[in-house]
């Protein structure tokens, strides 16, 4: 009989081989893919700043931005799933062939209302999706790319041209509360009550009967008036200062209230009076920008010539803003110069305050990271006494609070959050007529509420340290 033992060998072997292919098969497949992360826009107005952190560290998110109530997100299905039963949680549908999300200055050009589908906006952002394939150069108002490290980008990446875990506005309902609260607490009620939106508003019409382009003539009128008016307040010394802009002499208005007390300490309440237009030559009435702003540094001077602070305070009207900040500028090197910036404890800018498009009476507060932490806590906490919303943004630019902060001394400006949809900005029609004055009734009680507390304050509450060291270029806790 044959020997049969080579086929039983080869029947194993097939055996085996069949029991096997289907394991092997699996093996050579890839595993399934993950769902690609999803954007999505998560509602958080008022939730609190430990829980906003704690969001924010949530380590299944790929990347976030913050803009004053809104957080846009990008993460797994799944993580939205869970978030969604804590916070209100809005899946954003992708369409095919969208370009790269960007970030856009406000205010926008014309050129991006149709290339832009936005996303989100806050403080002086809109962060957006070009409605175009991906393309580079990316469009020149986008901002400018900083690189972005390749493991922030999922491996399905959606393509987006800037840094993102940011905070590009804060909404108040956000912010920590601070022991400036405290100085806040002190504050006469009386002091914010004295605040006269109707003396306000009449300032306001006497600016804007003249054209304060900065290279005409009629804004030596607006100087004049506005030395005169300081002038008529007691204790207050009134000082014009010069300065070029191009060809142009121009001049700021320095008002001058010395303290009470010996505290070594220096406030400046600004905002520029000079304005323009689009036909600047022919007429620049400037009623919102700037003439709102400057009669509301005029009507704090009325307020604290009555509560004489303890602390010295410059009361100061800009000329030169429009053409590049050279009023701010030449004030703030002027103080380098004395050698007075580390006694400078805050510089207040006030720039379009006399304006709302609805019933929500938004205020955008706008420092840099540096003085993020107290700056803008500080305020927040100040529109207690009034009916305002506060939004916080950490990207200082386009007013005179910039060349003090650019030469190290803590400065804030306020403006109202719908300045970037004023229908009249740098227009002719720019007109008193156009003003909200209940707008501007609140933000000067906010910041009479700021300059009062500060004032007074103890000296350790401004330093970043909690020591008498006199250096007030630094604050503590910047935000992340």
């Amino acid at each position: 009989m044959p020997d049969r033992f080579p086929d039983r060998v080869t029947l194993c072997a097939l055996f085996l081989a069949a029991l096997l292919s289907p394991l092997a098969a699996a093996a050579a497949e890839p595993p399934p893919l993950a769902p690609a992360p999803q954007l999505a826009r998560i509602a958080i107005d008022a939730i609190g700043a430990v829980r906003l952190e704690a969001l924010e560290a949530d380590p299944e998110l790929y990347w976030w931005v913050e803009l004053d109530r809104t957080l846009v997100v990008l993460a797994p299905p799944a993580t939205l799933a869970r978030l969604a039963r804590d916070f209100a949680v809005e899946p954003l549908a992708e369409p095919p062939g969208a370009g790269p999300l960007v970030l856009v200055r406000d205010r926008r050009p014309e050129a991006a209302a149709d290339a832009l589908a936005v996303l989100a906006r806050g403080g002086r952002w809109t962060l957006g999706r070009l409605r175009e394939a991906p393309r580079d150069p990316l469009p020149s108002w986008a901002e400018s790319a900083t690189p972005v490290p390749p493991e922030a980008v999922p491996p399905e990446g959606l393509r987006f041209a800037f840094t993102p875990n940011r905070i590009l506005a804060r909404a108040g309902s956000n912010l920590p509360l601070t022991e400036l609260e405290e100085a806040l607490r002190a504050v006469d009620p009386a002091i914010v009550d004295a605040v006269d939106s109707d003396r306000w508003f009449a300032a306001v019409v006497a600016l804007a009967g003249w054209n304060r382009w900065t290279h005409g003539t009629e804004i030596h009128d607006a100087r004049d008036w506005l030395v005169a008016r300081f002038g008529e307040l007691p204790g207050v010394t009134v000082t014009t200062q010069s300065f070029q802009v191009g060809s142009t002499i121009a001049w700021n208005v320095l008002a001058t209230l010395p303290g009470l007390g010996d505290t070594g300490r220096l406030l400046v309440v600004g905002g520029h009076y000079d304005s323009t237009s689009q036909s600047p030559q022919i007429a620049a009435p400037g009623a919102e920008d700037n003439a709102s702003g400057c009669a509301g540094v005029l009507e704090l001077a009325r307020i604290f010539t009555v509560w004489r602070p303890q602390v010295t305070i410059v009361f100061a009207c800009y000329s030169g803003e429009e053409q590049g900040l050279y009023g701010g500028a030449a004030h703030a090197q002027s103080l380098v110069a004395a050698g007075l910036a580390p006694t400078v404890a805050l510089m207040l800018n006030m720039d379009m305050i006399g304006y709302t498009a609805d019933a929500d009476l938004d205020v955008l507060i706008e420092t840099n990271t540096t003085h993020a932490g107290r700056l803008a806590d500080f305020q927040a906490a100040a529109a207690t006494f009034t009916d305002l919303r506060v939004v916080t943004s950490f990207s200082a630019s386009g007013s005179d609070h910039v060349p003090f902060l650019q030469r190290g001394m803590p400065a804030v400006l306020t403006i109202e959050n719908d300045w970037s949809i004023y229908p009249h900005y740098h227009r002719t029609t720019d007109l008193p007529g156009a003003l909200t004055p209940v707008m501007a009734e609140n933000i000067l009680r906010m910041n009479a509420a700021v300059v009062a507390a500060l004032a007074d304050a103890p000296l350790h509450v401004l330093l970043a340290d909690g020591c008498e060291t006199g250096d007030l270029g630094a604050w503590s806790a910047s935000l992340p």
